[in-house]
């Protein structure tokens, strides 16, 4: 395959993933909405465990450390794990909050904001947009503000 096709395939790999993400997202949220925090915590294990990373590690592991793994310096990394993570992050900041964690909420979403960041700023350095993921960007840095 030619450079060109390459980067076509991927980019329609991509854009196929940040949907199936979408639908994830989309789902969690209803849970969340109906309380259904143990359901939402397997979910989120479970979709964790599709990146590679437990979501406990991913919990205690600070955002440098996280962002180094999916998206190390200097590689070129398919950022669709990186994707995964900040909005298993981002639902798991939204569960815990509806739990009353608020510390462990914050930790969460500032997590996601953090990969979530990247994964765009990656994408569109490699001519792709993901004007979900720049939403989320937008709706985290407001949830976060809200929280300080």
């Amino acid at each position: 395959m030619r450079l060109r096709e390459t980067a076509l395939v991927q980019k329609d790999y991509i854009l196929r993933m940040i949907e199936a993400i979408g639908l994830m997202v989309s789902r969690i949220k209803v849970m969340i909405g109906r309380e259904e925090m143990e359901t939402v915590h397997r979910e989120l294990q479970a979709a964790a465990s599709r990146t590679g990373i437990d979501l406990e590690i991913g919990r205690t592991l600070d955002g440098e450390s996280l962002l180094s793994i999916f998206m190390p310096p200097g590689s070129t990394v398919d950022p669709t794990n990186c994707l995964l993570f900040g909005e298993i992050l981002y639902l798991d900041g939204l569960s815990q909050h509806a739990a009353g964690e608020l510390s462990a909420s914050h930790e969460s979403l500032a997590k996601a904001l953090l990969l979530l960041s990247a994964a765009s700023t990656y994408a569109t350095a490699a001519g792709i947009r993901y004007p979900e993921t720049e939403e989320r960007v937008e709706e985290l840095k407001r949830l976060l503000e809200s929280d300080a």
